[in-house]
């Protein structure tokens, strides 16, 4: 179930106004055909400070602006670009400083606990999961589905992400972890979704949506990146 009374602000951090500015900066220089060397002094210092949110932001930033000498206007974002890309960048920085974080894109099977009466299994576009709390079995606690344009499935992506999560909180409270958190993401064309679910109880799985917004398709888009951090941190 759904529940929409969670506060979206929940841990919620606004990125650094530096940072903020960085992006909007590169976003000129580009318009203005400046060029990569120059892209890369606006690039905001790594402070001492360890802000969660500010670091990430400098990591997806750094590595779009590597990115901008292959990355045109005219490119064609297609599904597996999504991924490659530009989500990529957001999982590594969000995601992958949480330890015995592993991943894995297009070649993971999701399966529920042996325990489990449901035997269902999924195929997420990407999976992140820890593989140091058992020798037996992975432990997922983020899926990732992208959806191509005019792709069709027999249930919604809300229903099947839903699924996807049930089956990681079920496998994490098995193991004994206190208050089980999942996060679910779901792309489809340039929009994507944040949706995190808990344990709110005995067989009581809350799930929220936590924003809905643009990714970037070319180097112009820059200024969607603070905001994109913001919720990609806000789900740890």
């Amino acid at each position: 179930m759904i529940f929409n009374s969670f506060k979206k602000t929940d841990r919620l951090k606004h990125v650094d106004l530096e940072f903020d500015n960085a992006c909007k900066m590169i976003t000129s220089i580009y318009n203005d055909d400046g060029d990569y060397i120059e892209m890369g002094r606006v690039l905001p210092k790594m402070k001492a400070l360890q802000d969660e949110t500010y670091l990430a932001g400098v990591q997806v930033l750094s590595a779009m602006i590597n990115m901008v000498v292959q990355w045109n206007e005219s490119t064609v974002l297609k599904e597996e670009d999504l991924g490659i890309k530009t989500l990529d960048y957001f999982l590594h920085a969000a995601f992958c400083r949480i330890k015995n974080t592993e991943s894995s894109w297009n070649t993971y099977t999701l399966k529920p606990s042996p325990s489990s009466p449901n035997y269902q299994t999924f195929l997420p576009y990407s999976t992140l999961y820890n593989s140091k709390l058992s020798s037996i079995r992975n432990y997922e606690f983020t899926v990732v589905e992208i959806k191509a344009k005019g792709s069709n499935t027999d249930e919604s992506d809300m229903v099947r992400i839903g699924k996807e999560l049930k089956i990681c909180i079920d496998k994490l409270a098995t193991a004994g972890v206190t208050d089980p958190v999942a996060v679910g993401i779901i792309v489809r064309e340039s929009r994507i979704q944040f949706f995190k679910m808990l344990l709110d109880g005995p067989g009581a799985y809350a799930m929220v949506e936590l924003g809905n917004m643009n990714l970037p398709r070319s180097p112009s888009d820059t200024p969607l990146l603070p905001s994109l951090i913001e919720r990609f941190c806000q789900v740890l």
